[in-house]
């Protein structure tokens, strides 16, 4: 009896002490757009400086930010992106920037829109961080989320 009895207890000891991992089914992500939209109130700049800003300025904490979730993350991947600024007259600006992402990872569908929605959250920081240091009024933010899309008033 002895000698099935410590085959088990020692199968059992095994089977508790090193987990079995399953296998995570790879997510290849094909041009998945990350967008938001900004709406303010500006005086005394032109849309070329607004675009200059936002590409010298904004756009390379925004990749960073990026970049650090997607290294940690992914397996490869590939990333560009789209601005489009548009005067809507009485010193009213809107900027709408899309970031473009290809890649390949092993997070769970559910971890996945979590991140995306945490780096949407980063990046909303460092533009609520550099309208107020541009002294932009009237902030407001049309996101685009993994739930759905939402508007915010800025926090100016």
């Amino acid at each position: 009896m002895n000698k099935i009895l410590v085959p088990l207890l020692i199968l059992l000891i095994v089977s508790i002490a090193v987990p079995v991992q399953s296998a995570t089914a790879l997510i290849v992500v094909e041009d998945f757009i990350m967008k938001f939209v900004v709406s303010f109130t500006k005086s005394g700049v032109t849309k070329t400086q607004i675009e200059n800003f936002l590409n010298n300025q904004l756009f390379p904490p925004m990749r960073d930010k990026l970049i650090t979730k997607l290294d940690a993350n992914f397996i490869e991947y590939t990333i560009s992106k789209k601005l489009t600024v548009t005067s809507h007259g009485n010193d009213r600006w809107e900027v709408y920037p899309k970031i473009f992402f290809s890649g390949s990872t092993n997070l769970s569908q559910v971890a996945l829109q979590n991140g995306l929605d945490s780096t949407i959250d980063d990046w909303l920081t460092v533009f609520e961080t550099e309208m107020a240091v541009q002294e932009a009024s009237n902030v407001r933010y049309h996101i685009h989320k993994s739930f759905g899309s939402i508007d915010v008033n800025g926090a100016l």
